[in-house]
């Protein structure tokens, strides 16, 4: 097998193995509906944040 070749065939397993990484799953065909957990949702998106850390322990 020549380099060219190789080469070719290397970017085509990549990029079979990464396309999940970029693609979001299928959603099963039965799907119950989220009303409250997406209004909770929406009315956490129009709300600032506040993002508290500290290391564990403290």
């Amino acid at each position: 097998m020549n380099y060219l070749l190789q080469k070719e065939v290397l970017i085509l397993v990549v990029s079979y193995l990464m396309i999940d990484k970029f693609l979001a799953p299928e959603l099963p065909t039965i799907l119950a509906p989220r009303e409250e957990l997406i209004h909770h949702f929406e009315a956490a998106a129009r709300k600032r944040i506040v993002y508290v850390t500290a290391p564990a322990g403290f």
